[in-house]
């Protein structure tokens, strides 16, 4: 597939890319072989760690099934199990594989998806994420007060501190995350736009 992907790319230049990608080299110091290869990288290192976080994904999804099994109460577990589950379906549909036809769309266009699919949280992501952690948050709330129901009667208290707990969590692996992938994805991300720039 890469060998083809390659093969058509060349043919591709041989029809007009070379001009193109001339053209901007004079005029703005710009190569488009190498955005083209830097993009490529890029999404290359994407799916790499797409396929580590499902498969974690999936092993505690698995751990968590089993303890379920074993516990009487585990309707919490359940719900994180089924989290875990959840997003590593997402992971697997956010950064499927491109498709052929992706290097060859129009420049202008080519750059507009390069940069849509480095964004760190587009809309769509916020959709499918929040409900996501809900169901992870549900799980654990459940879980957290079924063990501590034991030794308080403060059940209220116990969810309220649950639910700081895990928003504060949440907030923070948000901008954990957020700081790992600017410094990643950043320096493609100016490229980018300067590349938008010049068109």
């Amino acid at each position: 597939m890469n060998g083809r992907k390659n093969m058509e790319l060349d043919d591709f230049k041989n029809t007009g890319f070379k001009d193109d990608e001339n053209r901007l080299a004079e005029d703005s110091g710009l190569c488009i072989t190498d955005l083209y290869k830097r993009v490529e990288e890029s999404f290359r290192k994407q799916m790499r760690t797409k396929r580590y976080f499902i498969i974690v994904l999936l092993m505690l999804s698995v751990m968590y099934l089993v303890l379920s099994g074993r516990l009487d109460d585990n309707e919490g577990l359940k719900l994180i199990a089924a989290g875990f589950v959840a997003g590593a379906i997402y992971l697997f549909f956010r950064y499927k594989p491109l498709p052929d036809n992706f290097y060859f769309l129009p420049l202008r266009e080519f750059v507009d998806a390069s940069a849509m699919r480095l964004k760190y949280f587009a809309l769509i992501d916020w959709l499918i994420v929040i409900p996501i952690l809900a169901i992870l948050g549900t799980g654990g709330g459940l879980q957290v007060v079924e063990t501590l129901s034991k030794y308080t009667d403060r059940i209220w208290l116990v969810i309220l501190i649950w639910i700081l707990f895990y928003l504060g969590l949440c907030i923070f692996g948000f901008f954990a995350g957020r700081r790992d992938w600017m410094q990643e994805h950043s320096g493609l991300l100016r490229y980018l736009e300067r590349f938008r720039e010049s068109l």
